[in-house]
């Protein structure tokens, strides 16, 4: 039987003898091809129709992917926030990936869907539903998603699978937006409590402030008070001006006792009252008194001519009895009014120290009152003081609330 081709080709025995190894060349292995191309073609158009039925069959997944940039907010204002809503550490951007991933955010997103929404994401299973099914739940057709920190970075990675590709983007953008929405409500919620809890406590302080001043008003205008000092510094200037007077009133008083007691000496002894200086000067006494002695001098002299019953000598003496008579009643007057200057300077002395004794007690009685007067006048600054600091505090709350940012973009 003759060889083949293959068989002569293939294989070559050396000269010694010994079989050498099989050799195969690119015309070999076509040849082989060509031998089994009809076995091997219909096998591997049966592997691509079941590879390609397969994926025919395969639910179609779309994802959409969307990054967040987690930053630390610049301050704007100068005072202290009532909520700090920086990330400095791991441990608070893995919190925020544990939010992104919780089932809250996830009924969240699904319930900010709007009718329309919702059917877009039911649109790419009604083909499946068999007739008179219910389209699926809103729950069922949102997907899943992957959330994942990217690496030595501040950056937040969701990833949202679902069936149809707008379907995939209008879920991750949702989650972005209800994850921002939520830290804004959380931060600017803390803040609002915050501020609604100043606002609370200054209405609260405005309050006692306006009692406690009603207080000091009542009390002060209950015992006749402008203030408390100004009333001390009235009644002691008062007590100084009437010490005064009281002390010139009652040295007039000791030198009129003393004129008195003088004029009675006077009286007692038979003593010319003339030569007091407060008689001898008084009213008409001086010119009566010039009067009497011109008389009396020309009496003198008349005397020396004529005799006692001489028409002018009887005149002289009518002149002189009637200038006598004056005199004694311009001595009594000016008796009578030294007597009354007396009485009118005891007066003055027992009213200016009356007087001085009730300013004492006026002064007396705000001293006691001081103690109440301070403590209300105290606890009225004190609320101010309080109500002011709140005041303060509520102002640098309100700008830190109204400038407040959130630390993701």
């Amino acid at each position: 039987m003759p060889e083949s081709p293959l068989s002569s080709s293939a294989a070559s025995v050396s000269p010694s003898g010994d079989h050498l190894v099989e050799r195969r060349t690119l015309r070999d292995y076509l040849i082989i091809l060509r031998e089994r191309l009809w076995i091997a073609l219909p096998l591997a158009l049966i592997v691509a129709l079941a590879y390609g039925y397969t994926k025919a069959r395969a639910v179609p997944m779309y994802q959409s992917r969307a990054t967040m940039q987690i930053e630390k907010p610049e301050k704007i204002v100068t005072s202290q926030e009532v909520v700090d809503i920086s990330v400095s550490s791991d441990i608070e951007l893995n919190t925020y990936l544990q939010i992104l991933g919780s089932a809250k955010l996830r009924t969240k997103v699904i319930q900010s869907l709007t009718p329309e929404e919702v059917k877009i994401l039911q649109q790419p299973h009604l083909a499946a539903l068999e007739p008179g099914q219910p389209p699926p739940s809103i729950n069922d057709v949102v997907g899943t998603i992957s959330v994942q920190a990217i690496k030595n970075s501040f950056l937040l990675s969701l990833t949202a699978m679902n069936r149809s590709a707008e379907g995939a983007a209008l879920i991750a953008n949702r989650y972005v937006d209800q994850f921002m929405q939520d830290l804004l409500t959380n931060v600017g919620g803390k803040n609002e409590y915050a501020v609604q809890s100043l606002r609370t406590r200054a209405e609260q302080l405005r309050k006692e402030v306006e009692t406690a001043d009603l207080r000091l008003q009542s009390y002060m205008k209950e015992h006749r008070l402008v203030s408390l000092d100004s009333s001390v510094n009235i009644v002691t200037d008062r007590l100084k001006s009437v010490n005064a007077a009281l002390s010139a009133s009652r040295l007039e008083r000791l030198q009129l006792e003393e004129l008195n007691n003088q004029i009675l000496s006077f009286k007692k002894d038979g003593r010319n009252l003339l030569e007091i200086a407060a008689i001898a000067n008084h009213g008409t006494v001086p010119a009566v008194s010039g009067q009497l002695s011109e008389l009396t001098r020309q009496q003198s002299v008349l005397a020396q001519r004529y005799f006692e019953r001489h028409p002018k000598m009887i005149e002289l003496e009518k002149s002189l009895t009637a200038a006598r008579e004056q005199l004694t009643r311009a001595i009594d007057l000016a008796i009578a009014d030294l007597y009354a200057s007396l009485e009118q300077a005891r007066a003055n002395e027992k009213s200016l120290e009356q007087e001085y004794a009730a300013h004492e007690r006026e002064q007396i009685r705000l001293r006691d009152l001081s103690v109440d007067f301070k403590s209300y006048e105290n606890q009225a600054a004190v609320a101010k003081a309080n109500y002011t600091q709140i005041l303060d505090r509520l102002s640098q709350a309100t700008t830190s609330s109204n400038l407040e940012r959130i630390s993701v973009r």
